[in-house]
């Protein structure tokens, strides 16, 4: 805390025990605080705007076309497995015949 609030507190009725002991218990928890200063090399909404808008993304994939091309992908393994199931068992009929 600074001497404008040492002043302030004094001046409004406390005894400056008790400003000593308010700026003790609350000093530490003052200091940790971030001030426009620390702040100022922080990149703000303004600036991160200018790197991604939504026009950018258009040409991305969304989460439905992602689950579709999913799906079809599920089914056409699944017919192809399907088809190799078929066909080994073909062949093994084939060969118990001769």
């Amino acid at each position: 805390m600074s001497h404008q609030s040492f002043t302030r507190l004094t001046g409004g009725g406390f005894s400056e025990e008790q400003t000593e002991a308010l700026f003790e218990v609350y000093g530490d928890g003052y200091e940790s605080l971030a001030t426009k200063r620390d702040l100022e090399p922080l990149a703000t909404k303004d600036d991160l705007a200018g790197f991604v808008r939504k026009e950018d993304l258009v040409g991305f994939a969304t989460q439905i076309d992602l689950q579709s091309g999913l799906q079809s992908l599920e089914l056409s393994l699944t017919l192809r497995f399907g088809a190799l199931m078929v066909a080994g068992v073909g062949v093994l009929a084939a060969l118990e015949r001769f």
